[in-house]
């Protein structure tokens, strides 16, 4: 666990849960870890208390349609100045310049 090797801490994994959390309507997916216990964690020195079923968000993944993405990069004062796709355009890689 990155967190303990880089920052010194003393997480204990197997006390945590991977929990995934699926918004259909946004098209997003966050991860989470759930404590499995009322436990305390301490990192770079600094104490966290998690209850019971408290949770870390760890990631957000998004899925967008390429019209939908360059409009989000628009409103974000961006544009896109290459893009890489498989072709399919399933996957897609968005070289992004400020405007």
């Amino acid at each position: 666990m990155r967190i303990n090797s880089e920052l010194g801490g003393d997480f204990q994994p197997l006390r945590f849960a991977h929990r995934v959390f699926h918004d259909p309507a946004g098209g997003c997916l966050e991860m989470h870890l759930e404590s499995l216990y009322a436990q305390f964690a301490r990192i770079s020195g600094r104490r966290f208390d998690f209850a019971q079923g408290e949770t870390i968000r760890t990631g957000i993944s998004c899925r967008y349609a390429p019209a939908e993405f360059l409009e989000l990069a628009r409103e974000a004062g961006f544009a896109a100045e290459q893009v890489w796709s498989d072709g399919q355009q399933p996957f897609a890689v968005y070289g992004l310049i400020a405007t």
